[in-house]
């Protein structure tokens, strides 16, 4: 599996080794050998819808308004689908494939003065009329894919702390990020991981072999020992933190340990 290396307003669904198809491919134009998709429009990378709730305030004008999260995030691609009149059923195929019902893929797109980003969605398939203009070599054509995580990622960052240091993560875009937080052994019960930025401590209370790893994934909420065994149960304390955008002091601390232990927060810059 390898992630795509796109040019600008070049969009693809889904890795090429999944058959991920290259949309708007800047290098090839339309003057390239067909077929060529051309995209038109994209909607649904701005803001994602809010999530409101109004209730009136008794004895007096006006109401409480709460707006504080996102929705579900819909990403709609028009675009035309260049192809020879007699061979253009093939891409057409091959665009079904691509946006097949499934679990959740990565949309990735680039755009000039940007990162190439990335967001996770659904996809609701691919639409298109066999209408006059395919005779002309043209189909019209409309992929929709839905975001229930309404967040857009950037570029991955890592921090890497040994026991008993402490230090600053910066993990950039404009939305907080929730992180991955890996704890490698030797280390005995009782060591802790903590945002000092934001005043919070996450307690974890299970010992780590040598090479033993514990995987704390703050936006779903999973403790998982040796990427199979759940243990939830174990932490303690102000936990499921997220990093903010700007810095962070980040502090790993463990009693007893050697110098092996680490922990490694991960995870990517975040937009709303």
């Amino acid at each position: 599996m390898a992630v795509p290396s796109l040019g600008d307003y070049e969009y693809q669904y889904d890795e090429a080794s999944n058959g991920g198809i290259l949309l708007n491919d800047d290098a090839a134009g339309i003057a390239a050998s067909l077929p060529f998709i051309d995209i038109t429009n994209v909607s649904g990378l701005d803001s994602a819808e809010f999530r409101t709730a109004t209730s009136q305030h008794e004895g007096v004008d006006g109401s409480w308004i709460d707006s504080d999260f996102m929705q579900t995030r819909t990403i709609v691609i028009d675009g035309v689908i260049y192809a020879s009149p007699t061979n253009a059923e093939p891409i057409c195929d091959s665009l079904k494939g691509n946006f097949e019902p499934g679990g959740d893929k990565a949309f990735y797109f680039k755009h000039p003065g940007a990162n190439q980003r990335f967001c996770y969605g659904k996809s609701q398939g691919v639409r298109y009329d066999i209408a006059s203009l395919r005779r002309t070599g043209q189909t019209a054509m409309q992929a929709t894919i839905v975001c229930g995580d309404p967040y857009i990622y950037d570029v991955t960052f890592t921090s890497t702390r040994t026991a008993n240091t402490s230090g600053n993560l910066n993990p950039g875009g404009n939305h907080n990020a929730w992180p991955i937080v890996t704890v490698t052994g030797p280390c005995s019960s009782g060591y802790t991981v903590r945002n000092n930025t934001l005043g919070r401590i996450l307690t974890l209370n299970q010992s780590l072999s040598a090479g033993q790893t514990l995987v704390i994934n703050m936006r779903k909420r999973t403790v998982m020992l040796n990427g199979t065994a759940n243990r939830r149960g174990i932490a303690a304390g102000q936990f499921w933190w997220l990093n903010k955008n700007t810095n962070n002091s980040l502090q790993f601390t463990v009693s007893g340990s050697t110098g092996a232990t680490t922990m490694v927060t991960a995870g990517n810059a975040t937009y709303n």
